[in-house]
């Protein structure tokens, strides 16, 4: 696939961004099937790699609800809450003509907020699929910034939801 080399990097970062400690080869073993996922860790990178895979194979589908619990249920063996998917969707198509890095901004502030499970994750996987689907490159928490990225997202989610309510108003 076109993108792998990519999704191990995203992959990687995610894993950095969280504190994970583990080697880059590895996540790319591991991604390749080259190895068994024998820790906590290497079965959640396994996990999310297929939930990459899954979403990108399907990036010229429409964004649904198979899709969001599909992609989900691949990272976690858990399905979406009803509401959380709704809500979702809701959001995408509300601001479908928003310039793209709001429109991940946004869902990427839901998605951390309202899902327990593997949050971090699957926000940046929508958001990837979002930034895909306007023609856009990945969006990805560089290793040397991390701190800086954080405080970021907070700020560019903050200002995305300013945004948001000046445009209801």
């Amino acid at each position: 696939m076109i993108f792998s080399k990519f999704i191990i990097n995203i992959i990687y970062l995610i894993m950095l961004f969280q504190d994970n400690k583990i080697v880059k080869e590895r996540v790319y073993e591991i991604y390749y099937d080259k190895i068994k996922s024998l820790s906590y860790l290497e079965s959640k990178i396994k996990n999310i790699s297929n939930s990459y895979n899954y979403i990108l194979n399907n990036i010229n589908q429409p964004i649904s609800e198979d899709l969001l619990n599909q992609s989900y249920y691949l990272m976690t063996c858990e399905l979406l809450e009803r509401n959380i998917v709704d809500e979702i969707l809701r959001i995408y198509y509300k601001n479908i003509d928003v310039a793209p890095h709001s429109l991940a901004a946004l869902l990427h502030l839901y998605i951390t907020n309202n899902i327990t499970k593997n949050n971090i994750e699957f926000a940046f996987l929508i958001s990837n699929y979002v930034m895909l689907k306007k023609n856009r490159w990945f969006l990805m928490p560089y290793e040397y910034c991390h701190r800086i990225t954080k405080k970021l997202l907070k700020v560019m989610i903050y200002l995305v939801w300013l945004e948001y309510f000046m445009i209801l108003n």
